[in-house]
Parts: structure tokens; sequence; C-alpha cells
């Protein structure tokens, strides 16, 4: 896999995520492009921010299976990335008909 170069000034994008995190992290952002196994999003502060996206990545709409030519420039999205590498995506959950997304699952809620 190619090396993701990721612009600082979208930092803030993930800000919650760590690399050393012990736990995934999602964030919420605009929905750019896929090209390959590259995710572009876009952050409230307009920052575009360059993911790897993972071969088994899962993409979700509205709470079930999506297909990724589904997905549209501009549209809200919830990604989801890796336990301790917060630029590789594993998820991507984005609305069509729904209004919002549904509450993460935490440890606590299991």
């Amino acid at each position: 896999m190619s090396k993701i170069t990721v612009d600082k000034k979208a930092s803030s994008t993930n800000a919650g995520c760590s690399e050393a995190g012990s736990t995934a992290c999602s964030f919420e952002g605009k929905f750019v492009s896929i090209a390959g196994s590259r995710l572009v999003v876009e952050s409230d502060h307009d920052a575009k921010t360059t993911y790897a996206l993972a071969s088994n990545a899962l993409m979700t709409c509205d709470g079930k299976i999506g297909k990724e030519e589904t997905l549209k420039a501009g549209r809200k999205i919830r990604v989801t990335t890796q336990k301790g590498n917060s630029n590789m995506v594993t998820g991507i959950e984005w609305l069509n008909k729904n209004t919002s997304f549904p509450a993460l699952k935490t440890a606590a809620a299991k």
C-alpha cells in the first residue's frame, strides 16, 4: 500500500484520535472522494484530509450495507479508524433517509 499524506491543517478532523490510542476512533465530516485505497474527508473547518482505506472497510448507509457508488461528494459521513492507527479507515457510515447516525456502541454499553 502506498504512503498516505495527511494535511496537518486538518488534524482537528480526528483530534480525539490518538496514534497510541487503545480503541478505535470515530468522527464526522463530509465525503470528498474515494480513489483506490484513499479516502478524502472534509472537516467542519473546510480542511481536507486523506486517509488510507482498509481493503475490508465496512461501508454502511442508514445502518445497512452500502455501496461505494452511492456515496456522493458533500454527503455527511462518520469515519471509524483502526485501533492504534488514526490514518487507517475501517468503516464509513453515511446517511440517505435517516437524519442522524445511530449511537456508537461503547465498551460500557455492551
